[in-house]
């Protein structure tokens, strides 16, 4: 996100993501965001950085394969952010 915009009457901080709680929502202001939509997902769901998995084993093998540089780079990206120093899911 960039810019200035305000979820349901909150300003919005950039980095932060605002979460519509039901089928609609209101959105003001100038800028740039991305919309991510769809009906909930069912089940458990193990967050960590950036690695989402229904599996927390899962979540761990990738933090893994992110640490050994086994991830393919993105396209027009020179930085490589390492791991956070936070301790990973176990279960």
């Amino acid at each position: 996100m960039e810019g200035e915009l305000e979820v349901d009457g909150e300003r919005l901080e950039v980095g932060t993501m605002g979460v519509l709680d039901g089928a609609r929502g209101e959105v003001r202001g100038r800028g740039r965001f991305v919309v991510i939509g769809g009906d909930p997902l069912s089940g458990r769901r193990v967050m960590w950085w950036n690695l989402v998995s229904s599996r927390a084993e899962r979540v761990r093998r990738a933090a893994a394969d992110w640490e050994a540089d086994r991830f393919p780079p993105v396209p027009g990206e020179s930085e490589r952010i390492p791991l956070p120093t936070t301790r990973l899911p176990q279960g």
